[in-house]
């Protein structure tokens, strides 16, 4: 259908995004649209700053964290962490995962659409969505993640295994100077 139009008669992608925020919650629109369309909204990264993790070895990542975690509606709500519980704080459980993460709404939307395409028969489960460049912010401020994520889908329930493994330290940031 798109091609029956002549291509100087297309819409920028700018101005289709623009009519996408006129119907609605942008992020609830951007979980439900599938993993093809939001991936195309989310910021990108630039090559060398994720060349580093591509191909390394868990045991080259330094510290890593597992986090059981549920998503309900846009929320990627923390049920348990195993590793250094101080990077999210002493309480985490109940919390939002995505919050902790520089792009907080691109991780929600990339973790919230492969779960949409899961409920919908798009993708087939168990699966594994894998996310690299993705800066996580300690709780506590110091340091920041550099980090590559790997979430694991059991099935279509919205219960999911997520595996955070850093990389090299981008120096001191707290949270409140992003």
């Amino acid at each position: 259908a798109c091609l029956a139009f002549d291509p100087q008669e297309r819409p920028a992608t700018a101005e289709v995004l623009e009519n996408l925020r006129t119907w609605g919650d942008v992020r609830k629109l951007q979980c439900q649209l599938g993993t093809n369309v939001a991936s195309s909204m989310l910021r990108s990264v630039e090559w060398h700053d994720v060349s580093g993790t591509l191909g390394a070895r868990s045991e080259e990542a330094g510290e890593e964290l597992q986090v059981d975690a549920a998503i309900v509606e846009e929320s990627v709500t923390i049920s348990q962490v195993f590793g250094d519980t101080s990077v999210f704080g002493r309480h985490s459980a109940g919390e939002d995962l995505c919050r902790f993460a520089q792009d907080a709404d691109g991780l929600r939307v990339s973790l919230c659409s492969v779960l949409g395409d899961l409920r919908r028969g798009l993708r087939r489960p168990p699966l594994i969505q894998e996310l690299l460049g993705v800066t996580i912010i300690p709780e506590s401020g110091g340091q920041v993640w550099s980090s590559r994520i790997r979430a694991f889908f059991p099935d279509a329930s919205g219960r999911i295994s997520v595996k955070i493994s850093r990389f090299r330290p981008r120096g001191e940031i707290t949270k409140t100077a992003l």
